[in-house]
């Protein structure tokens, strides 16, 4: 009975050979552009001018750790230690995806060391109205 909240998946018995290999595994990321909640605290859209982008659930987590506190490899980790199951076995390169992704798309970028994000980037911003 004891047992049962305990953790089945624990990322420091995990090797992800994929991250192995992965140039930027210990870079931070962290986030460069503003966003806001869209209709609730559970939706958000990031402000990439001249358009505002809304994401699916996993890609908007992934945005919103984008604090510069973590490398790409403990990122990984950290996602795989929420895991009470099986991890998928692939986690680091559907991680490492979604990053580069964000990265295409300008909404991310790596650094070498961690990084403080600036004030606008920290919280979202008020939403603006197009009614006026």
């Amino acid at each position: 009975m004891f047992g049962l909240f305990k953790r089945i998946a624990t990322s420091d018995k995990l090797t992800f050979n994929w991250l192995k290999n992965y140039e930027h595994r210990d870079r931070y990321f962290y986030r460069i552009k503003q966003w806001s909640y869209l209709h609730s605290d559970k939706e958000i859209t990031v402000l990439a001018p001249p358009r505002l982008i809304t994401m699916d659930p996993w890609p908007q987590q992934v945005f919103l750790d984008a604090t510069g506190k973590r490398t790409v490899s403990e990122y990984v980790h950290y996602v795989a230690s929420k895991f009470t199951g099986k991890v998928p076995p692939k986690l680091d390169e559907l991680v490492v995806a979604e990053l580069e992704k964000l990265m295409r798309e300008g909404l991310i970028a790596l650094a070498s060391s961690p990084r403080e994000l600036e004030e606008k980037y920290l919280k979202p911003t008020q939403p603006t109205s197009r009614n006026k």
